[in-house]
């Protein structure tokens, strides 16, 4: 993945990545809705395996009344006039630009494809063009598909979606770590309470993955929240789901999708083999400026995100989702595609929340239902529905910068055939509610919380920062500023959009949409570690690099070898001083008690105490634990730069490093020891004290950053 922690999601969707806003005025909400990307939808269970009816809201809401208002299916006047022409000018400018290599386009309504288009090329070299066939990496909007099969079984009465999971799980096992069990409908919304992980993600060749069981198995997250509380997107559910399939059906996932999905569609080029086949389109970068091939990269948990499609293939796919008892069925059952449309999970009754394998967003007056995906540094995909209009809009692009020119395509497409209500005035009626209270920062709870990809999660977190300003609460993310008044207690409205948030009753969470933000531990201060880590580096660096320099430039400083710097001088510089002198006044002064002493003293325990007593010997403990502490830092960076799949691949130098940060700390405690004695001893100067000290404690600051950030010994 990114994915020093990159997956289809997030982390590289939308520029790790948002929504589309509607127009100058919603920047917000390609800002709030950062990291959402491929989120896929699912259904709300009550506690434990009690059946709740869609649209339950979770235990952290604020309770309040949903008030968001949407267009019936009368209301709408879809035009399509000229539809073709504003999306032909969309993928002008960005493959005219040479942003793009190639992308291509399906329209549908009314059960109609209205358009199927290639645009650019699949190889700019022998200048193939795409076309409406060409399969496409679609990366998270596989999970969609995923979904279909699961609400069939839902459909069929072969599985309860509240039903805990461990009910038609032979395979796997899920571990009862929190009391509430897992079901189907918490997968579906993200709500199992999975922590996120990059373990058992990406590989480089397709030929490196393991089977679906046992990378689900072996890289199962942890479990850090109650079900069915708080949505946080997780590969691994929908994963799971798919083997749940795969145990109750008795047949393999891919043959089922073939059969049930695929084929009734006439879905022609899907497919979820790795490498696929038939063959996709070549991905490219465009990171280091102008595109270039990417290297194509594989996913363990597939069925979160491996398959491939053409625009003729997803139109039919958005049709048959389109369809209702009215319209009759497409291809699949109108009972199957209209119960994934109902809201199943919201964080609160005033916000948008998650559909059956889809996201919802209502904006201006217009519900959709979407789902979007990227592949590291080339593919990205976005399906958005508008149901009320039985309109659909497929878009993919071989180039990872797609994900901003989707953004801006999905705009001029909605504004062009359904059009878009201008934003209500909002004005504050007063001090928010428990404005006091309100103001900090919170960040996205997508984060790994127990595996070596804490560090990297965080980083890339999404953080929104709050305060109050007289009548109004603002928002910072990403350097865009948001004002809010509220409508009801804990619940605001964007002054000058369509966007609401709402914080949770207690105040710890922050819901924008589907996404939820809470407020980090103190201890997860990034700006404290961040200072920290700053000043343990110069201190590490410093005192390796510092006596060496030192005395050297006192070498150079020396005209002749008769002015040449004494050696006690130069032994100073390195530490030992002290011990020299120490020792040529013990051998001057040696007696008959001396030596019947030293015979005395030459056994292990004395031989031990003299080591330890060695300012040589502390000077080369410390440099040796801050030196592997530098090794380690040095080798992971250098190593996400050169290798994207280092977190959810982890070589074996890699695992072999992480026991740098172990070795470092046993030799700081050791190191502490000796420097301790050496300095009762008076065998260092007070040059050398202090050194040596400013190393030692900024190696066991970094030692102690490791080890919070889970870089010791395993990967998690």
């Amino acid at each position: 993945m990114t994915d020093t922690n990159q997956d289809f999601d997030s982390r590289t969707e939308r520029s790790r990545n948002a929504i589309p806003e509607r127009s100058g005025g919603e920047h917000t909400r390609r800002t709030l809705l950062v990291g959402t990307g491929a989120l896929v939808a699912g259904s709300l269970a009550g506690p434990r395996s009690v059946r709740a009816a869609p649209g339950t809201q979770s235990p952290l809401e604020t309770p309040g009344v949903r008030e968001r208002a949407v267009k019936n299916a009368d209301d709408y006047d879809v035009s399509l006039d000229g539809i073709e022409a504003v999306i032909d000018e969309e993928m002008k400018e960005v493959i005219d630009d040479g942003d793009v290599v190639g992308a291509t386009v399906a329209v549908v309504h009314d059960g109609e494809s209205v358009l199927t288009k290639g645009y650019g090329q699949n190889d700019p070299e022998s200048g193939e063009p795409i076309d409406e066939s060409t399969p496409f990496r679609i990366a998270s909007v596989t999970k969609p598909v995923v979904w279909t099969a699961v609400m069939q079984l839902i459909e069929a009465g072969e599985v309860d979606p509240h039903e805990d999971v461990g009910t038609y799980l032979d395979s796997v096992n899920i571990p009862e770590t929190i009391d509430e069990p897992i079901t189907l409908a918490h997968l579906a919304t993200h709500t199992a309470g999975f922590e996120e992980r990059n373990q058992g993600v990406w590989v480089d060749d397709p030929e490196d993955r393991r089977a679906l069981v046992e990378v689900l198995d072996t890289e199962q997250p942890s479990r850090v929240r109650a079900p069915g509380t708080v949505s946080s997107y997780s590969n691994y559910g929908t994963a799971l789901a798919a083997q749940i399939v795969a145990d109750v059906t008795g047949q393999e996932i891919e043959s089922y999708l073939q059969e049930h999905v695929f084929d009734p569609l006439e879905m022609h080029n899907a497919s979820v083999a790795q490498p696929s086949d038939p063959p996709a389109t070549q991905g490219y970068t465009a990171a280091l400026g102008s595109p270039s091939a990417a290297p194509g990269l594989a996913i363990e948990l597939w069925p979160a995100g491996s398959m491939t499609a053409s625009a003729t293939d997803m139109a039919r796919f958005m049709r048959a989702h389109l369809a209702d008892p009215e319209t009759g069925d497409r291809g699949l059952s109108t009972g199957v595609v209209s119960r994934m449309r109902e809201q199943w999970f919201t964080h609160h009754p005033a916000l948008d929340g998650l559909g059956f394998g889809w996201i919802e967003d209502t904006s201006r007056g217009v519900r959709t239902l979407w789902h979007n995906g990227a592949i590291p540094g080339s593919f990205y995909s976005h399906l958005v529905l508008v149901p009320g209009a039985d309109l659909g809009l497929f878009v993919a692009y071989n180039t990872d910068v797609g994900a901003g020119a989707a953004g801006s395509l999905v705009d001029a497409f909605l504004e062009a055939s359904v059009g878009q209500e201008a934003p209500a005035d909002r004005e504050s009626d007063g001090p928010p509610s428990r404005a006091d209270e309100l103001a900090g920062t919170f960040r996205s709870v997508r984060v790994a919380e127990n595996s070596h990809s804490k560090l990297f999660t965080t980083l890339q977190a999404g953080r929104i920062a709050v305060e109050i300003d007289g009548d109004s609460l603002l928002t910072e993310m990403g350097g865009s500023t948001t004002r809010w008044v509220e409508r009801e207690p804990l619940v605001f409205d964007q002054v000058d959009g369509h966007e609401t948030l709402a914080f949770s009753a207690d105040l710890s969470h922050l819901f924008v949409g589907s996404q939820a933000f809470e407020r980090p531990p103190r201890s997860e201060s990034l700006a404290y570690h961040g200072v920290l880590g700053a000043g343990a580096a110069l201190g590490m660096v410093g005192g390796i690099v510092g006596p060496p320099v030192a005395s050297g430039i006192r070498r150079l400083r020396s005209n002749d070898s008769s002015n040449s710097i004494d050696p006690e001088s130069e032994a100073e510089a390195r530490g030992d001083g002290h011990e020299e002198a120490t020792r040529n006044r013990s051998g001057s002064g040696s007696t008959t008690d001396d030596s019947d002493s030293s015979e005395a003293s030459s056994g292990f325990s004395a031989r031990v105490s003299r080591l330890l007593t060695s300012p040589r010997i502390a000077r080369r403990i410390m440099i040796a634990a801050a030196g592997s502490v530098v090794v380690f830092a040095v080798s992971v960076v250098t190593g996400i730069i050169v290798n994207p799949t280092l977190l959810s691949q982890p070589p074996l130098w890699y695992q072999l490093a992480l026991l740098l940060p172990p070795i470092a700390t046993l030799l700081i405690v050791v190191s502490i020891g000796s420097a301790g004695l050496t300095w009762r001893a008076g065998l260092w100067s007070r040059r050398s004290s202090t050194v040596y000290t400013v190393l030692t404690v900024s190696t066991a600051i970094a030692c102690w950053l490791l080890y919070y950030w889970n870089f010791f010994a395993t990967t998690g």
